[in-house]
């Protein structure tokens, strides 16, 4: 049987704070092997970069060693931190889950709601 695989794009324009953590929640409630999180990029020829191209402030270039090293090269409405921090714990809830089954929410509930309350303040 194949391996069940997602990569998830997170803050993407338009979104808001909530539809961010809801797409974490039902993501990584998802009954898959593996699960990715990236930041939006708006590559050209894309629908993603005739929305954000008079935004651009840098040229794309592809992650040297890939985990974290993305960043964002487009004025968007959340900060690089702050999507870093929506793709760290998209990906710590994710393993979470997966690791614990069906006793993960002893643990996930409590940091679900703690970098909840982060990601909402983080600029």
């Amino acid at each position: 049987m194949c391996p069940s695989l997602s990569l998830r794009i997170v803050c993407d324009p338009g979104e808001t704070n909530e539809t961010v953590l809801d797409t974490l929640r039902f993501a990584s409630s998802l009954q898959l092997d593996y699960l990715s999180f990236t930041m939006p990029y708006p590559l050209p020829n894309t629908a993603l970069h005739e929305r954000v191209k008079e935004r651009m402030n840098k040229s794309w270039r592809p992650p040297e060693s890939g985990f974290l090293e993305h960043i964002c090269i487009f004025d968007a409405e959340f900060s690089e931190t702050k999507m870093k921090f929506a793709i760290v714990k998209g990906q710590m809830m994710f393993f979470m889950k997966k690791r614990l089954g069906k006793h993960a929410y002893v643990v996930v509930k409590p940091f679900e709601a703690i970098t909840d309350f982060l990601f909402q303040r983080v600029k």
